[in-house]
């Protein structure tokens, strides 16, 4: 059975902080077994079926005890195994699994053709049912005289009004 490692190691974690540019995704599981014989179609539906209830049970109480909604196990059962569902930011607040009012990255190098020093951070807006991106980059003119760069979007819907 596949449980999406990944995330449920993650959403074990007792600190957890997903950056702002990083994602975390989330699928339903996969039930995979081997059947010897030829038992009964019926038989081999009410045995995923047990297991699949099973599974969507320990799920449930993982994320409790997590103290992770149990709205993302309700997401979760609606994203088919093939498929992904990358979690927005206001997911990760609404669910309990990252809730920094200011979630932040570390400075980091960027090598271009002109390197220069950046961070991202979202800002919580109201409820958190919304965050908004903002990025520093502070580049080196010369040996006396940085430029710092600070990019913010828009809440949505003040865009060219005036305050």
């Amino acid at each position: 059975m596949c449980v999406s490692a990944c995330a449920y190691l993650f959403l074990g974690a007792t600190d957890r902080e997903v950056a702002p540019d990083s994602v975390l995704g989330v699928h339903n599981s996969r039930l995979m077994f081997v059947v010897h014989g030829h038992p009964p179609p019926q038989a081999v539906a009410d045995f995923k079926r047990r297991e699949m209830v099973s599974a969507d049970r320990d799920r449930n109480l993982f994320l409790a005890a997590m103290g992770i909604s149990r709205e993302l196990s309700d997401l979760i059962r609606t994203v088919k195994f093939e498929n992904l569902h990358v979690l927005t930011r206001p997911e990760l607040y609404r669910f309990g699994i990252d809730t920094r009012p200011l979630p932040d990255t570390l400075w980091a190098v960027e090598k271009e053709a002109r390197p220069y020093v950046r961070k991202i951070a979202q800002q919580k807006n109201g409820d958190g049912s919304a965050f908004r991106m903002m990025e520093w980059r502070l580049f080196c003119e010369n040996k006396d005289r940085g430029r710092l760069m600070f990019v913010r979007e828009f809440e949505e819907g003040r865009a060219g009004k005036s305050t």
